[in-house]
């Protein structure tokens, strides 16, 4: 017997209880971060603050630099998105300078996207999900995340490292 739900209904048809029972799959493959709820647990935690999230990352060396986003992972309302922001900013921050000109362009907007929270892809899979319609309804009731301490580290981190930044040229015009 085959144990696989059936296939997510058009995006326009209307939300039955059927649907809402479903596992959160897109292209037959659950979602991380939703082991263990049903669609209709993710609409109600949505509502709470949840969100379908993902991260940029980069990495330079020398003339080769690399921008990309990390996969999509469901980010629970209990739950902080800042130790995913914080870990990818980091690596960004070690790893994304060293490349030139576009590790110095693609790291600041690395860290700057992580530090808001990450990229916000929520909207996008409750309509593929949902429909379009339901999906405008959940985000307009939706309550906003709230930077969480380690989004605030993650900023404090990145306005120390400019701070540093800025000071070595500083001290580097003031000897010429």
């Amino acid at each position: 017997m085959d144990s696989t739900p059936p296939p997510l209904p058009p995006v326009d048809a209307p939300c039955t209880e059927q649907i809402l029972a479903q596992p959160v799959l897109i292209g037959g493959q659950l979602l991380p971060g939703t082991e263990g709820m049903t669609l209709g647990d993710v609409e109600l935690d949505v509502l709470k603050g949840g969100r379908f999230l993902s991260f940029t990352w980069n990495i330079s060396v020398i003339l080769l630099s690399y921008r990309k986003n990390t996969g999509l992972i469901y980010v629970p309302s209990h739950r902080k998105s800042g130790h995913h922001a914080l870990g990818w900013g980091v690596f960004s921050l070690l790893f994304g300078w060293w490349g030139f000109p576009w590790g110095l362009i693609y790291t600041p907007a690395s860290l700057w996207k992580n530090a808001s929270g990450g990229n916000d892809h929520t909207r996008d899979i409750l309509t593929v999900l949902l429909g379009a319609d339901h999906a405008n309804e959940i985000m307009q009731q939706a309550v906003p995340r709230k930077a969480d301490g380690l989004l605030w580290t993650l900023r404090v981190l990145i306005f120390l490292v400019l701070g540093l930044i800025c000071y070595g040229f500083y001290c580097l015009f003031q000897n010429v």
